[in-house]
């Protein structure tokens, strides 16, 4: 694990800490978070939590920090005198899920690449080429800086400040495509927990499960499956194992069913998604 900072989202109202991963429900819990922090000028403003994105975001440095540090040493918050009442919530997404959403949004649908050369780590849309140089930048100290990139797909439990915080200070839920209402659920319950209101909870839901963010890449069945089989390849998924099997073991969540030895030599062919 790495002490990367985190997207921190907070309420103080209800000492609620919500850290927003990278492609992890990012700009839904952004908009969940803002509109609990300020439900009357959020309204107002006609925001709703769909459509709040990331650029334009309503709260935008608001109720945003990189650490909890930031949170304790803010003197709007009251963390230093009830820390222990406080409630630091982590989410988290099933490793490949993510994955694919991520190169599948970034670098096969939206095609940032064209704009910026470098992004998809150079690679435009070819998977082979993608994972290479992600394993390249998490292999090299010089290269783990911050970008587009590494925000993107690094691994989830290089953030947050997980070094530090993840066994004593996160309550951790887990989200995928499979048990969606069931997270929610859990996550309803801890706001009710924290005292929010249950007016506030039911129209967090009601606009949670009205339309989808723009960055959604939940109707692209047939792309998404395409990359899910490209996965499959052994010396791809040697490379997506060694890049986040830590996230399967410290989250719980299942290990691909892998088929072959992980020092596994290069099989496949270098491979490009086009829409």
């Amino acid at each position: 694990m790495y002490d990367y900072d985190g997207e921190f989202r907070f309420v103080s109202k209800y000492k609620l800490n919500v850290c927003a991963l990278p492609k992890s429900m990012s700009t839904v819990l952004t908009g969940v978070m803002c509109l609990l922090y300020d439900p009357e000028e959020f309204l107002k403003e006609g925001r709703t939590i769909n459509t709040d994105n990331w650029d334009i975001r309503f709260c935008k440095k608001k109720n945003e920090a990189s650490s909890i540090e930031q949170i304790k040493n803010r003197n709007d918050t009251g963390y230093k005198t009830d820390s222990e009442k406080w409630k630091h919530v982590l989410i988290v997404r099933e490793p490949m899920e993510r994955f694919i959403s991520g190169f599948l949004d970034r670098c096969v649908l939206h095609e940032f690449w064209r704009e910026k050369a470098f992004l998809c780590f150079g690679c435009k849309t070819n998977l082979t080429c993608l994972l290479e140089n992600l394993d390249k930048t998490m292999s090299d100290p010089k290269l783990r800086i911050h970008s587009v990139d590494t925000y993107h797909f690094f691994p989830q439990n290089w953030w947050c400040q997980m070094g530090i915080n993840i066994f004593d200070k996160f309550t951790i839920l887990k989200v995928s495509r499979e048990n969606t209402n069931e997270f929610w659920q859990k996550f309803y319950s801890i706001l009710r927990n924290q005292s929010v209101p249950n007016e506030l909870v039911e129209l967090v839901d009601k606009q949670v499960h009205s339309g989808e963010t723009s960055h959604t890449t939940f109707h692209q069945k047939d792309l998404r499956k395409k990359i899910f089989e490209e996965l499959q390849e052994p010396y791809h998924m040697n490379l997506f194992i060694k890049a986040f099997y830590y996230d399967y073991v410290l989250f719980g969540f299942p290990l691909p069913n892998v088929r072959y030895s992980l020092a596994g030599s290069k099989t496949c062919q270098n491979t490009s998604l086009s829409k």
